[in-house]
């Protein structure tokens, strides 16, 4: 993956909002992860400071739009278990990091009604 880098993202920090089983679920801010000065963990990966958060209504409405538009791109899109969209605030509005549909963190800690909805849509998918 290659992303220009954005500076906004220093201060502000990405807001992932999280769609399990085609429904919007909860949103996390992350913070920046590389940095000039930062600290490597003991593992090949940089430590990731996330939280709990709450997602804007511009932030809602273009990542509905997106997972809306995106079956008409990726027929195989049409029912998706999950989904992950990281945004980042700009002047003129909030634009699209990553869309994330393998693999993503799901943050479901971060709400604690998250891992119900994650059982039931996998339920569903699979029934």
């Amino acid at each position: 993956m290659i992303q220009p880098y954005l500076d906004q993202v220093d201060d502000q920090g990405e807001t992932a909002l999280v769609y399990i089983g085609g429904e919007f679920s909860h949103a996390a801010r992350k913070a920046a992860i590389l940095s000039r000065d930062m600290s490597w963990s003991t593992g090949i990966y940089a430590d990731e400071k996330v939280v709990a958060a709450q997602a804007t209504p511009a932030e809602r409405e273009l990542a509905d739009r997106i997972l809306t538009t995106l079956p008409g791109i990726v027929p195989e899109a049409a029912d998706l278990a999950y989904a992950r969209i990281d945004l980042l605030p700009t002047a003129d509005g909030p634009v699209v990091l990553e869309l994330e549909l393998t693999e993503p963190s799901l943050f479901l800690g971060l709400d604690p009604e998250a891992p119900g909805r994650a059982a039931a849509a996998f339920a569903r998918l699979l029934a």
